[in-house]
């Protein structure tokens, strides 16, 4: 809070859009905040950190921008709306999806729903329903088997357990700066491998 009462305060100038000091000193805490995310979560490409106003417009912006063809799509039966809504609203350019039962391990309940056309697993790492919580490192491992992306929701899981990104096979990692971040509310970001 005292970063973003300091910024507005006494920078306030639009990051990446003039040559001016107050410009430039914003571009500097910009990047300096994308290599704190990619430092938290273990990821050395901070300039693949894109900060969004929710985790609800990152999963929009990574379900939207990286399943841009008709294929078949796996998700858990756990979903948030934040994941359920794009995937339906990509069924009228042909994506289709199943869903597996998260209570299983992702390697007992995926294979049997790998299609010929199936390139995504778009899911939650937990509920925030009932706290179910999916291996994301074994989910990691089935996708990478089958040749799939991975968009993964860590709405739920950043910032209330230590991730090590060099063991997930994924396409983008999503989450908000509100929860387990304990950062301000209207945040959030997606990063992408």
């Amino acid at each position: 809070m005292r970063a973003a009462s300091k910024y507005a305060t006494y920078y306030g100038g639009n990051a990446g859009r003039s040559g001016h000091r107050l410009s430039l000193k914003s571009t500097e805490l910009l990047y300096n905040a994308r290599e704190t995310v990619a430092r938290h979560i273990g990821f050395d490409r901070p300039e693949r950190v894109v900060f969004t106003q929710n985790a609800t417009y990152a999963l929009n912006l990574a379900i939207k921008g990286l399943i841009t063809e008709p294929c078949h799509v796996i998700t858990s039966n756990i979903e948030h709306n934040s994941v359920l809504r794009p995937l339906n609203s990509l069924k009228k350019i042909g994506v289709s999806y199943s869903t597996f039962d998260a209570t299983l391990s992702p390697d007992i309940s995926i294979p049997p729903l790998v299609k010929s056309d199936t390139k995504f697993i778009v899911c939650t790492a937990v509920s925030n329903v009932n706290g179910i919580e999916i291996d994301i490192y074994t989910l990691s491992e089935v996708a990478k088997r089958y040749g799939l992306g991975v968009i993964l929701d860590l709405s739920q899981l950043l910032g209330h357990r230590e991730i090590d990104v060099s063991r997930l096979h994924f396409s983008a990692l999503c989450a908000p700066g509100h929860k387990g971040l304990l950062g301000l509310m209207g945040s959030g970001f997606a990063v992408f491998s």
